[in-house]
C-alpha cells in the first residue's frame, strides 16, 4: 500500500479532512458520556491507528498508512437508554465535556511526569 504522501492532494485532503471529522466526533462523544457517567479515562481519549472503507460492508479497503489508532479501555462504557439519549444531544448540539473536567483529566494523567507537588 502506498504512502499517504503519494496521493494526490485532493485525495490526502479529503484523508485527513476525514480522519479529523472522526476523531472530533469519537472523541466528544467518549468525553461526553465519560463525564455524564463520572467514568475515569485518558485526557485524549481518541487517535487513529487503522482505518478502512467499504462500498459493500463485505470487501474493506485500507486507508493509506500515516492515520493511526491506539485504543486503551480502562472499562466498558455503558450507560442506561436515557443517558446515552443524553450524550448524544450534547455530541448534536456540538458540546463535549466541560473544559474543567477535561482540565482535570490532562492534570491527572501528568501528575506522575512532575513530582513537584507531593500527593
Amino acid at each position: 500500500m502506498p504512502n499517504i504522501d503519494e496521493f494526490p492532494q485532493p485525495v490526502r485532503s479529503f484523508f485527513e479532512a476525514t480522519s479529523r471529522e472522526l476523531a472530533d466526533i469519537a472523541g466528544r462523544t467518549i468525553s461526553a458520556f465519560r463525564w455524564r457517567t463520572n467514568t475515569p479515562g485518558p485526557h485524549n481519549p481518541v487517535s487513529f491507528r487503522r482505518f478502512e472503507w467499504s462500498l459493500d460492508n463485505d470487501f474493506w479497503h485500507p486507508m493509506p498508512p500515516a492515520i493511526h489508532v491506539r485504543v486503551t479501555v480502562f472499562q466498558p462504557l455503558r450507560a442506561p437508554e436515557e443517558l446515552r439519549a443524553e450524550t448524544e444531544m450534547i455530541v448534536r448540539d456540538g458540546g463535549a465535556e466541560p473544559l474543567h473536567h477535561d482540565l482535570f483529566r490532562e492534570a491527572w494523567n501528568q501528575r506522575d511526569a512532575n513530582r513537584a507537588v507531593p500527593w
